[in-house]
C-alpha cells in the first residue's frame, strides 16, 4: 500500500519514475482526448489514465485499483475506462 501511495504522491507533485510515464499518444473517443498513463509499482502496473475535454479544455485524472502484470493491458484497460467515463459522465466529470 505504501508503495502505491509513494507512486501517487510522485505523480501529484509531478516526480515519480520514469515508468510512471507513457509514449503512447492520447486516443481520440468524442470530444475527449484520453491518455493512458499506467503507474509502475513494484513490476506491475496501476490502471491509470487522463481525460482531456477538447472543448472545454478541462482535464480529468483518474487512477484506479487494477493492477496488471505488463504497461499494454494497462495502457488498454486506461483507454476502456476512459472511454466508459466519457460514456457516463460527459462534461460532468470536469466538476
Amino acid at each position: 500500500m505504501s508503495g502505491f501511495l509513494a507512486s501517487l504522491r510522485g505523480l501529484l507533485s509531478g516526480g515519480g519514475d520514469e515508468g510512471a510515464k507513457t509514449a503512447r499518444e492520447p486516443e481520440v473517443y468524442k470530444d475527449y482526448l484520453i491518455t493512458a498513463e499506467p503507474i509502475s509499482e513494484g513490476g506491475q502496473f496501476r490502471l491509470a489514465g487522463r481525460i482531456e475535454s477538447q472543448t472545454s479544455g478541462k482535464s480529468h485524472q483518474f487512477i484506479r485499483a487494477d493492477v496488471f502484470t505488463n504497461r499494454a493491458d494497462a495502457e488498454a484497460a486506461a483507454l476502456s475506462k476512459g472511454r466508459r467515463l466519457c460514456d457516463e459522465q460527459g462534461e460532468t466529470m470536469f466538476d
